[in-house]
């Protein structure tokens, strides 16, 4: 068993389907109104779900951690992007954390198991 699918309810497709391409640095693989996909490595699909009109799923649906292995060179290809990371790292038993919000509040998270503090700033 593995995981095939993981999505969020999304409040304007295209604005999500932007965001999303440039955090993941590749084009999605599908995109409607009411469903956009990203093909990510291990055959992962992050999907994109349009709400229902008139019908409001609300935000913060998942916390998203894409593992990276250069968590510098993440940062300064998002940077490029105008997407920042908000508040601070965080150093944890399983690697480097920053965290970033998406345009619908959602939670997304880097984080690289070798990256230090130091390393990435250093």
């Amino acid at each position: 068993m593995h995981l095939a699918t993981t999505f969020c309810w999304v409040q304007n497709m295209d604005r999500s389907v932007n965001y999303y391409t440039e955090l993941l640095g590749q084009a999605p693989a599908m995109v409607s109104p009411h469903w956009s996909e990203f093909e990510l490595d291990g055959g992962t699909k992050l999907g994109l779900h349009g709400g229902r009109h008139g019908e409001d799923r609300g935000v913060n649906n998942w916390v998203l951690c894409l593992a990276t292995p250069d968590m510098k060179a993440t940062l300064a290809r998002l940077k490029e992007h105008g997407i920042e990371m908000e508040g601070h790292f965080d150093q944890t038993p399983s690697g480097l954390l920053a965290t970033f919000h998406d345009p619908d509040g959602n939670v997304i998270q880097f984080i690289d198991s070798k990256a230090t503090i130091e390393t990435v700033h250093g």
